[in-house]
């Protein structure tokens, strides 16, 4: 084509590029006197009808795309047997010649990166996958606008009644490729290194999720300057691709945010179901990292925060995967957020990064049913740091040393729960199922505390642990006793949680779940001289910062905010410090910090996934093909077929036979505990669909039918645990200020409700026998949890059954066996109930770490 020479109604104007699949002109169009770009199928190529085809699907792909992120196709055409594309003339230069090997800034990386996120929405969304999104095809013109070009690779999928199916294939070459970066011929479509798993092991079925994972390649090469797999041949660069996790990105490029390190990380994952499942949802991740960038700068620029004297040590964090790494950081500090500072100096202090990698078979106990409080916390110096992680069994707490890296396991605290520090970092207190104890860090005996704890421990100044209960706050000497009340839960409130005391006991901050938002919204108080009033509208954890900030979690970023110890106020507006702290849809933030500035947590997202399946009694276990969600609670129907299960709040029906899901609530996000009648016709579960604290429901279980109030909690949530074989009662329990949990019954007949069993120690878990005479149940009055049965309605003896502590009671249809758990040990006791009630000796029939309660938590999880 010769310059001037002018091809249907384009008149070249000079040559601005070419390669192996094209080359391109600009032209004005002389129709619209506009510009335009002309893109030629070399003389070589024309004849080749794989080329060809090629040719013509980037331009019907491209075509039935309209976005400003995309470049425009305006027409396809020939001219003397030329086939070309008249295409949108753009200014400016690829992705790949404004990197050239460096990183890009922040600022830059984000605004390109959503806008290229955005793109591929508008694609896929049309069905259209791209399959070869790299940083060639990638153009930024000259005002900052992302375009994305080249859809020669692109699949279209049908979605019509056949189902989805890609047309054509191409195995050729792209232009403008380096040699590291080949298009390899053979099965394998797209650039080499910016190739998904999927690709590089040439499957047939590629869906939106392998854009992403090239997109992610190419965030990688945009924060660092480096591409994130690489080798000398494509071969070694495949293997890469499919077995090898790359350099984290921030140990090339230590400024990176945090945040954007986990959206690059969560691109890159190898197993397509735990990548981005869209591009919407990987460009509002960008899009909100943008936003609170931009803000953050916008509100720090006169903040200064100064640090504890005496060559005190400031940390920030960097992401790595939530279930094998604890992270360290500054308390008050992304670099961009915030100056820190010595009062002695003025002079910023260093800034370190560090991340704590756990052993191969070790993670860290994230449970958001059971564990309400965080998994790891710093002493008040900073020097220790305890957690609690499992390691092919069961939980336990480990100290590690900040400043030597020495891990050590803490003995005496398997199945141990929330660990928190003495003031002086020389005691470690903890959670079990028999209730809360302590151990010194240097090992020793452990020493209990008492028969309670849960919802968060903190230990004050004065020797006096403040700790969450179902009835409010309570307070305990250190060396064990009585409790004594310290707050108590008013109308509405659903409990008084995660306290943290003020320095010299002069109040506890702490966190209420309220209204229909109980899991998400919490409101953050001041206890002062037996008075509360509202500090944060939204957020949860708080914690008081000595440089005089109260810090809390809010949906997996901590923010800080300007705090008045003397007044107990807030003086200022918040400001997000940290971002992908772990957060679970239970709301509860795993992070703690120390006094001199040294920021712990668990880093990565809320989601949690779990698996249903059956467990025969040698342990052999067959998994339902249910898909992983976030389960809990499931519960056979009567006859078998179905399995209501919580998943994430909202209470579903698992169809055996048919391997289908099915939500059956929709009204309010706490819909829980879901509990068969004996019919089967209905299912009871507790809910804040109205707005008050948890009551009990029911709904029809095939969803045909609207939901009836069955009773209205006075203070906190009900819970269903057991209907009668006559269809006319329900146990359930219920929280009271002075006797813990109580063993209540409903009768659907008339609605009244009557207490079975109430004493000053904790019951739980009732269940009725299958000859509706008995009712087995946990409780702690012996020191620690037990399963007993009695008679119902009573009055009559009482028997233990279990022999070694046990939780959750079921028994076996058949009324002649009751099964319970101890730790990781599913337990079997046989029974008679006729003509007197007698148990034979407890046998275990497998041991293994389901998911279970932790009391006093007094439900039932299989």
């Amino acid at each position: 084509m010769q310059v001037g020479e002018t091809v249907s109604h384009y008149r070249v104007i000079e040559r601005i590029g070419g390669g192996g699949m094209g080359v391109v002109y600009k032209a004005e169009d002389v129709r619209l006197g506009r510009l335009a770009a002309l893109k030629f199928l070399p003389d070589e190529l024309a004849q080749d009808r794989q080329a060809l085809e090629r040719f013509k699907r980037e331009a019907r792909a491209a075509s039935a795309l309209n976005h400003p992120n995309i470049c425009t196709i305006y027409e396809v055409d020939e001219s003397d047997g030329h086939p070309f594309l008249a295409m949108e003339f753009l200014e400016g230069s690829t992705l790949k010649d404004r990197t050239g090997g460096r990183p890009v800034p922040v600022d830059s990386l984000l605004d390109i990166a959503t806008q290229i996120a955005d793109a591929l929405d508008a694609a896929h969304t049309k069905g259209i996958v791209h399959r070869d999104i790299k940083p060639a095809n990638i153009f930024v013109t000259t005002r900052g606008h992302a375009k994305v070009l080249d859809f020669g690779l692109a699949k279209l999928e049908q979605r019509g009644a056949g189902g989805a199916v890609g047309i054509g294939v191409s195995q050729l070459d792209t232009a403008g490729v380096s040699r590291e970066n080949l298009t390899s011929p053979g099965t394998a479509l797209g650039t080499v290194a910016y190739m998904s798993p999927e690709q590089a092991l040439g499957q047939d079925e590629m869906d939106a999720r392998t854009d992403l994972f090239s997109l992610g390649v190419v965030l990688y090469e945009m924060a660092t300057g480096r591409l994130p797999f690489q080798g000398n041949t494509s071969a070694a660069i495949f293997n890469s691709i499919i077995n090898k996790a790359p350099t984290a990105p921030g140990r090339i490029n230590p400024d990176l945010p945090v945040e954007l390190e986990r959206v690059i990380s969560k691109a890159l994952e190898k197993d397509r179901k735990l990548r981005y499942q869209s591009a919407a949802e990987m460009r509002a991740d960008l899009a909100r990292l943008k936003r609170d960038t931009e803000s953050s700068r916008s509100v720090a620029a006169d903040v200064a925060v100064p640090v504890a004297r005496g060559g005190a040590r400031w940390w920030r964090s960097r992401w790595a995967s939530a279930a094998g790494v604890l992270f360290a950081g500054v308390a008050v500090g992304a670099a961009a957020t915030w100056r820190i500072e010595s009062p002695s100096s003025g002079a910023p202090q260093q800034t370190m990064r560090f991340a704590i990698p756990l052993g191969a078979d070790e993670r860290v106990t994230i449970n958001g049913a059971v564990n309400v409080m965080s998994s790891v916390t710093i002493s008040r110096d900073g020097r220790s740091i305890a957690y609690a992680a499992t390691s092919g069994g069961a939980s336990q707490i480990y100290l590690r040393s900040v400043e030597t890296g020495q891990v050590r396991a803490l003995p005496g605290t398997v199945n141990a729960l929330g660990p928190f520090f003495s003031p002086d970092g020389q005691w470690v207190g903890f959670n079990t199922a028999n209730g809360m104890s302590k151990v010194s860090v240097g090992g020793g005996a452990v020493l209990p505390l008492g028969q309670f704890g849960g919802n968060g421990a903190s230990w004050g100044g004065d020797g006096v642990i403040t700790t969450a209960t179902p009835t409010g706050l309570q307070q305990v000497p250190e060396t064990g006793g009585t409790l004594r009340p310290l707050t108590h839960i008013g109308q509405g409130e659903g409990t008084h949680r995660l306290p943290d005391v003020l320095p010299g006991g002069r109040g506890v901050l702490f966190a209420i779940p309220t209204g229909p938002n109980a899991t998400q919204v919490h409101v953050m108080y001041s206890s002062l001289s037996g008075q509360q009033r509202e500090l944060v509208p939204a957020g949860t954890a708080p914690r008081y910062a000595p440089t005089g900030h109260l810090v809390y979690a809010q949906t997996g970023t901590i923010f800080a905010v300007p705090f008045d110890l003397n007044t107990q106020t807030v003086t200022g507006n918040p400001v997000p410090l940290v971002q992908g702290v772990l957060q679970t849809v239970a709301g509860f933030p795993q992070y703690s910090f120390s006094d001199t500035g040294t920021l712990v947590y668990v880093s990565g997202a809320s989601t949690i996934q779990r698996t249903l399946v059956w467990v025969a009694r040698d342990g052999t276990e067959q998994a339902l093909p249910a898909a992983p969600r976030e389960y809990d609670w499931p519960r056979l129907s009567p006859d078998g077929r179905r399995v209501a299960v919580e998943v994430e709040g909202q209470t579903w029906v698992y169809d055996i036979a048919r391997d289908t899901l099915t939500r059956l609530t929709f009204t309010g996000n706490q819909n829980d505990g879901p509990l068969w009648t004996s019919d089967g016709v209905h299912i009871v579960n507790r809910s804040n669909r109205e707005g008050t604290p948890s009551s009990l429901f029911w709904e029809m279980a095939d969803g045909s039918g609207g939901s009836k109030r069955l009773s209205t909690a006075d203070q906190v949530a009900d819970l269903p645990l057991s209907a009668s074989p006559d269809g006319q009662l329900i146990a359930f329990i219920r929280a009271d200020p002075k006797t813990q949990r109580d063993i209540w019954i409903l009768s659907l007949k008339d609605g009244t409700r009557k207490l079975f069993l109430s004493t000053p120690t904790t019951e739980g878990a009732p269940r009725f026998s299958p000859d509706g005479k008995w009712i087995a149940y946990v409780s702690n009055e012996s020191g620690r949890p037990e399963i007993y049965v009695q008679p119902y309605p009573g009055p009559g003896g009482k028997w233990q059954i279990s022999t070694d502590g046990g939780i959750e009671p079921a028994w076996n249809p058949n009324g002649r066996e009751l099964f319970y758990r101890s730790a990781d040990r599913m337990m079997a006791v046989p029974v008679t109930t006729a003509p007197a009630f007698s148990a034979g000796r407890p046998a275990m029939l497998f041991e293994r770490p389901y998911m279970a309660s932790t009391f006093p938590l007094t439900g039932v999880t299989y």
